[in-house]
């Protein structure tokens, strides 16, 4: 009987740690929210948003508008592409860059 507590306590602190971890990774991302626009101010809906750590790919909406999950005290390249528009590519530690972007017609 002592040995079936033993694991069992063993089995809730395991628990227990494994939770505290899944809880500080999520507090160490961050939402980068932007706006893609062309060399006018208008809105460029559709273009695609490449992060070049993780390979992930995010799409602009109709009003050029993107969020991005991404973990806080990394740097990050993103390359955005478009049709009709000149790739950007920005690489930055400070998310906030990432705020509004915006593209050359060619």
């Amino acid at each position: 009987m002592k040995k079936i507590w033993i694991a069992l306590l063993f089995i809730s602190l395991v628990n227990i740690s494994v939770a505290g971890n899944r809880d500080k990774e999520k507090s160490s991302t961050k939402l980068v929210a932007g706006k893609v626009t062309n060399q006018y101010g208008e809105a460029v809906a559709g273009a695609q948003i490449t992060m070049a750590e993780t390979g992930e790919v995010f799409y602009a909406d109709f009003d050029g508008n993107f969020k991005i999950n991404c973990k806080s005290g990394q740097s990050f390249t993103l390359t955005i592409n478009t049709i009709g528009h000149s790739p950007l590519t920005i690489k930055s530690q400070d998310l906030g860059l990432f705020s509004s972007i915006s593209l050359q017609e060619l």
